[in-house]
């Protein structure tokens, strides 16, 4: 995946706030796509003066990479997600727009990652679950070839009754955790976190290996970077 992303990387440089978005197609040639909303205008999707926090992925925005369904490429140095309705955007100086054209999958450049270089990937096109269908977008924890780790993650607004006081509202996080088995096309639902004794039930096959690297590594499972951990080495095992 690091490889993966490095390669993107160098290979589509930015494309700064002075030029037309530029984009590359299966075939390598630049193309020149406008980004619009359905309206053609910019939308006014930035912070709610009213709403305590972001309906963004991430405060800030940062370089991204996208792949349309269609096949083509491109990057830009302001890309952020919106966990409240589902949509990309990109930042040209004050305004904003969604992107028109149907994305498959997008990286994005974690800007605040410490120690370490972070960024985020989601992808859609995985079979229907609980509402969820192919257009949903899953953050890709783990991409293996017999299985994938994915964490679908939604912003609603929620509302605080303070006594005494006014009401009090703000983005809250809710996130949902699958595994995606590509060999049988299928979603394994886990729920909004994971524990130990869900994994074993839900991949009973890999028990012994699970308890085994859970006992030798202490792995908290509350945290992504041991889940992430215990894929990488299931993955491997087969």
């Amino acid at each position: 995946m690091n490889k993966f992303i490095f390669l993107l990387v160098i290979s589509f440089p930015v494309i700064s706030y002075s030029q037309s978005p530029r984009y590359a197609g299966s075939d390598g040639i630049p193309r020149y796509r406008q980004i619009l909303n359905l309206s053609g205008e910019a939308i006014p999707v930035g912070n709610n003066s009213n709403i305590e926090g972001t309906p963004f992925l991430q405060p800030g925005w940062a370089f991204g990479i996208v792949t349309l369904t269609d096949g083509s490429v491109f990057s830009d140095s302001a890309v952020n997600y919106s966990l409240s309705d589902g949509k990309l955007f990109v930042k040209r100086i004050a305004n904003i727009y969604s992107i028109k054209h149907p994305v498959k999958e997008f990286l994005i450049h974690d800007p605040n990652a410490v120690n370490e270089s972070k960024t985020y990937h989601f992808q859609n096109g995985y079979p229907a679950i609980r509402k969820k269908d192919a257009t949903t977008f899953y953050e890709v924890l783990s991409a293996g070839k017999s299985m994938q780790l994915l964490k679908w993650k939604h912003k609603k607004v929620e509302e605080i009754n303070n006594y005494g006081g006014p009401v009090q509202s703000k983005y809250s996080l809710v996130q949902e955790f699958f595994i995606f088995d590509p060999k049988e096309n299928k979603m394994l639902e886990l729920g909004n976190s994971v524990s130990l004794k869900l994994l074993t039930k839900k991949l009973p096959e890999y028990t012994d290996k699970i308890l085994e690297y859970s006992s030798a590594h202490k792995l908290n499972l509350k945290k992504d970077e041991d889940l992430i951990r215990l894929f990488s080495f299931l993955e491997n095992t087969k």
